[in-house]
């Protein structure tokens, strides 16, 4: 069975990181709407995701024969996935709350998080849309990508600490997004321990989707309703306002107490019924195997960069 080598998944990568890269310049023209939660937002996510992170990658283990296995693509329990995505629903809450410590930090600073665009999800039928565009097509796309096609990559040279930490931080700069740092880089290392520890990818694709679902059903719940300060919102700016973040971190405190409770006792019910697979020999890698990796990594920082200096209103105080 073929395996990938590391400078293979790392021009994979790299792949995948120029057609995101393209993919952000064109929507503006090609589907203007999409910025305003428009029609087409549903249909523009999936493309992006399953275009950007899935085909390229899947497409070359086709042509190149690799076995679906080495990819992560294996059987794997109904009490690991059902545990995964419990653990989802666990530890939204704790996340929500380290969420909170960090924009405030951020609106401390001075900066000014934009609003989250997302189109109307008050009907369950667009509701399924958002699950199906959010939660579905992000996790099979972004899983196969970081947990399938790298994560075994790297760990096969022996070093599953680096590799996990090293994709964790790709996928956390994938994202582009400094209001989310803590919450991408932290699920990216639980992502990479669920599919290390099982030596399948489906439970962190169980756990992502569940995530990503939650934040819709949220959606779908408090569309077209007044909350109360501090509860839950799309809006990442008034979260950042420093008017409710005593309240909010009081409330979201005690429930990330309870969720992290939670939390520990399923990671404690994962291990007991997850075994390390055997790990497998590895094709040599050189420094050098890594250059795509670095690139990628570069281009997705500049990104990430330009973001932070729209955050805090850099770009626009130079007229940009």
């Amino acid at each position: 069975m073929r395996k990938l080598s590391v400078l293979e998944a790392g021009c994979i990568l790299l792949v995948s990181t120029v057609l995101f890269v393209a993919a952000a310049m064109l929507i503006p023209s090609l589907a203007p709407d999409y910025l305003e939660g428009g029609k087409n937002w549903h249909t523009v996510t999936i493309l992006v995701e399953i275009g950007c992170f899935l085909i390229p990658g899947a497409l070359y283990a086709l042509i190149r024969r690799v076995g679906i296995a080495s990819l992560g693509i294996r059987r794997c329990t109904a009490g690991q996935v059902a545990i995964a995505i419990m653990m989802a629903f666990a530890g939204y809450i704790v996340i929500i709350f380290i969420q909170l410590i960090w924009l405030s930090l951020i609106g401390t600073l001075g900066g000014k998080p934009a609003e989250a665009i997302f189109p109307a999800m008050d009907t369950p039928v667009r509701m399924a849309l958002g699950v199906l565009s959010i939660a579905v097509s992000a996790a099979l796309a972004e899983e196969f990508l970081f947990r399938g096609t790298l994560l075994p990559a790297i760990s096969r040279s022996g070093r599953h600490g680096a590799a996990l930490l090293i994709t964790s931080l790709l996928f956390m700069l994938m994202h582009t997004s400094v209001e989310s740092l803590p919450f991408t880089l932290l699920y990216g290392l639980l992502l990479g321990w669920l599919a290390l520890r099982s030596g399948s990818i489906w439970p962190s694709i169980a756990f992502h989707a569940a995530n990503n679902a939650i934040q819709v059903l949220l959606l779908y719940a408090t569309q077209g309703i007044e909350l109360p300060p501090g509860l839950i919102e799309s809006d990442p700016a008034a979260i950042a306002d420093p008017a409710v973040i005593g309240y909010s971190l009081i409330i979201y405190g005690v429930l990330a107490a309870v969720g992290a409770g939670a939390f520990a006792a399923l990671v404690w019910g994962y291990r007991r019924i997850t075994r390390p697979p055997v790990p497998e020999p590895g094709l040599p890698a050189r420094a050098w195997h890594y250059i795509p990796i670095w690139a990628s990594a570069f281009i997705m920082t500049a990104m990430l960069l330009v973001e932070a200096l729209q955050l805090f209103g850099v770009l626009g105080s130079l007229g940009m």
